[in-house]
């Protein structure tokens, strides 16, 4: 075990101005951006991005996607290209 507290950890994320629950799906989010990105996704869909990812459904992951990055999951694959 690495022996920190969860009070520690509670102090870490209050010193980043973030939660715990915020900075996870911070992570996810830009993994997929990052997978959308890539030259693999030409062969996989929006949907499959999303539910690998851990989002309830597309529209959910698409919401929360242009929410943070301001374009849509699509317009982010078509740029990358």
């Amino acid at each position: 075990m690495l022996g920190v507290s969860v009070r520690h950890l509670g102090r870490i994320f209050e010193t980043a101005g973030t939660t715990p629950a915020r900075h996870i799906l911070e992570r996810r989010l830009q993994r997929a951006r990052d997978e959308l990105a890539s030259p693999a996704a030409a062969r996989t869909t929006i949907a499959d991005v999303a539910y690998r990812w851990g989002f309830s459904s597309q529209a959910h992951f698409a919401r929360r996607f242009r929410a943070r990055f301001g374009l849509t999951p699509s317009e982010a694959r078509a740029a990358s290209r």
